[in-house]
């Protein structure tokens, strides 16, 4: 919610002047000159965007996580199915590669919402 207010602060206080807007908790902080102010809040913008990616950064962590260890089940899934004699696909029908990507596509939906 940084950003927006950081938009709204510089725009009100240097790009088109209104004396009727409403105050932001920075106002104290900023210059009275334009060019100083914008690099100001430029700065401010930029660290409040860096904080909001150190935040998610564990969520991308962890979701990177969980695609490799469903990508490595799909694959030792295949190859396993790829071992098999034929056969064994003219018995069982539904051992096809769909059939195995649907299923592990179901652990994965499963296992986020155990997050």
């Amino acid at each position: 919610m940084a950003g927006p207010l950081l938009t709204k602060g510089a725009i009100d206080r240097y790009l088109a002047p209104n004396r009727s807007s409403i105050h932001t908790p920075v106002d104290p902080l900023l210059s009275s000159e334009p060019l100083t102010g914008i690099t100001q809040v430029s700065l401010l913008y930029l660290a409040a965007c860096s904080v909001s990616s150190c935040s998610n950064s564990p969520d991308v962590h962890h979701a990177v996580i969980g695609q490799k260890a469903m990508f490595d089940l799909r694959r030792e899934l295949m190859t396993h199915l790829q071992k098999l004699d034929i056969a064994f696909y003219d018995r069982n029908r539904w051992a096809t590669g769909y059939r195995v990507t649907t299923d592990v596509d179901v652990l994965t939906s499963c296992s986020r919402r155990a997050w």
